[in-house]
């Protein structure tokens, strides 16, 4: 039986099951030989952050210019750096590193749009579980104003059932991260994928006189050897349904989170889906 006293209702935070803790200590241990750490880095974080068959990533093959990051928030803050805080259109309910960081912060309007000016969006949208409830729209609004749109995809390992079609001409960049699919929050890495290069981008220069340390590339090597993209969906998929049965919750496309049956309020699954 689950209780609801256990579930979280200040956060969202990820899973970090006995296997994953496991992959942690394996992965500190490894005495693996690897040479061009970077290069080996994103090549398999590629094939790796393509290869989910819960979810479906249309014309990530566009993407030329791929680099390494310390993490999405390494991609977020690359982007504030660039056009400040202010100077990005962010919607109501997304990351809340942006309140934080701002407790004043002016979000976006759907459909008052401003013209030229960057939209940062994740996807999956950290207030509805899913895509924005607006997407498609924002899309549409984005290319007729011709606003640039860069997507943090950070979730997108903790997912099923989601696609995004990144061929949108308005879509410029999407960062992806595995601190969400193999618990990896304690070495923070990820991967920025770019339409257009920018040789004046800290990231870009970061990777180019290799800046961004090989220790977390080296483990994320490790780590995707063990365990796939899928993995939390693929073990714990009956145990969320079941949770959400016994608990009247909603059931999402996240696997660590639910909505109540209203869609009023979200709730963290973590402490849940970790009970033996």
């Amino acid at each position: 039986m689950y209780s609801k006293n256990d579930l979280i209702t200040d956060g969202l935070p990820p899973i970090f099951d006995h296997k994953l803790v496991d992959l942690k200590s394996r992965v500190l241990a490894s005495k693996l030989q690897v040479d061009h750490v970077h290069s080996q880095f994103i090549s398999q974080a590629k094939l790796f952050f393509a290869s989910s068959k819960r979810n479906i990533l249309v014309g990530l093959e566009q993407f030329e210019h791929v680099d390494a990051t310390i993490g999405c928030t390494h991609f977020i803050d690359n982007l504030i750096q660039k056009h400040s805080l202010s100077g990005l259109q962010i919607f109501e309910h997304d990351y809340k590193y942006y309140q934080r960081l701002n407790p004043n912060i002016k979000y976006a309007t759907v459909g008052s749009l401003e013209p030229s000016k960057p939209v940062l969006i994740a996807a999956p949208f950290p207030g509805y579980l899913d895509l924005h409830i607006h997407w498609n729209q924002i899309l549409d609004e984005c290319l007729i104003k011709n606003i640039d749109i860069h997507i943090d995809a950070c979730w997108m390992g903790a997912a099923n059932n989601v696609a995004i079609d990144l061929t949108h001409p308005a879509i410029k960049s999407i960062g992806f991260s595995l601190s969400k699919s193999l618990g990896m929050h304690w070495n923070r890495v990820g991967l920025r994928f770019s339409k257009i290069q920018d040789p004046g981008d800290s990231i870009s220069i970061q990777n180019k006189f290799n800046m961004i340390p090989e220790c977390v590339m080296y483990n994320a090597l490790i780590a995707m050897k063990e365990l796939d993209i899928d993995y939390l969906w693929n073990t714990y998929e009956s145990k969320h349904l079941d949770i959400c049965k016994q608990l009247y919750l909603r059931p999402s496309k996240i696997i660590y989170a639910a909505h109540s049956i209203d869609r009023k309020k979200l709730y963290g699954l973590k402490k849940l889906i970790e009970q033996g």
